[in-house]
């Protein structure tokens, strides 16, 4: 089964081996900060939407990945790639 593993700045410290880093600003990591800004586009119109809190940027993030936006691998590639791993946050 897999496990979270913190990750440490201790000297000497080593991930463990098999273990997969999902932190920002990593692949697998979340890229959209609290405080920050979502910039949304069209044809004739430019929104900017606050990141006022954690849950806020969570459903950001979902919402990215729902609409498969790259460079974010697709949610197959990610379990695929993943899938029994420990994750390193």
């Amino acid at each position: 089964m897999a496990r979270r593993v913190k990750l440490k700045r201790t000297k000497g410290w080593q991930k463990p081996e098999g273990t997969v880093v999902v932190s920002r600003p990593g692949r697998w990591g979340n890229p959209i900060e609290v405080g920050g800004v979502r910039c949304l586009s069209t044809e004739s119109t430019f929104v900017e939407e606050p990141v006022r809190d954690r849950a806020t940027a969570v459903r950001f993030f979902r919402e990215m990945l729902a609409y498969q936006i790259r460079p974010y691998p697709s949610e197959r590639e990610t379990t695929e790639h993943l899938r029994g791993k420990d994750l390193a946050c």
